[in-house]
């Protein structure tokens, strides 16, 4: 990516600004684990994050928009980790997967949890299932399966994280597949 004429590319731009974003939300979720989310303020979170007051509110308008932006963020991640992959032909090893993969995430998740905000993540996956069917879902009455997937993928989620993740994603996987 090279500039021309001392003006970024584009790319370049995208990409600091994905960092600016990260750096924000990051910022956010580490200050959650200290105080509660209603408490913590954007001067703290610039400070935090290292970024000028400007850049958070070119970017989001409110902490939550930027809690939004990261959850959405790391289901790309976990789009691109599991959903071309072989393992959506097994059911067991796509729970397992996902399981493990919540549980990388299990500290930003109680964080979460802990802070009311739980329906943020409830709206991402509903949002990831809807963008991820095969075939495309149109029907009104198909999307109600969705959702009530959606719901009992989340409330797994949940309960685990916030009951203190004793089982081990296999065990997750196996109650789910039973």
């Amino acid at each position: 990516m090279r500039q021309t004429s001392g003006v970024m590319s584009m790319d370049k731009r995208k990409e600091l600004n994905k960092i600016v974003k990260d750096s924000i939300a990051e910022s956010i979720f580490q200050l959650m684990k200290v105080k509660r989310f209603s408490d913590i303020t954007v001067s703290e979170i610039i400070t935090k994050s290292g970024v000028a007051r400007a850049s958070f509110y070119r970017n989001f308008k409110y902490k939550e928009e930027a809690i939004s932006y990261y959850i959405i963020e790391i289901m790309k991640i976990y789009k691109y980790k599991f959903y071309l992959s072989e393992l959506k032909e097994n059911y067991y090893e796509l729970i397992k997967g996902t399981m493990s993969f919540v549980y990388d995430y299990k500290e930003y998740l109680e964080s979460l949890f802990n802070s009311g905000l739980s329906q943020l993540l409830y709206s991402a996956i509903c949002s990831y299932l809807l963008e991820s069917a095969i075939p495309q879902i149109n029907n009104e009455i198909e999307k109600y399966f969705l959702f009530s997937y959606g719901g009992s993928i989340f409330s797994i989620i949940y309960y685990w994280i916030t009951n203190g993740t004793k089982e081990s994603p296999e065990e997750i996987a196996s109650i789910i597949c039973k």
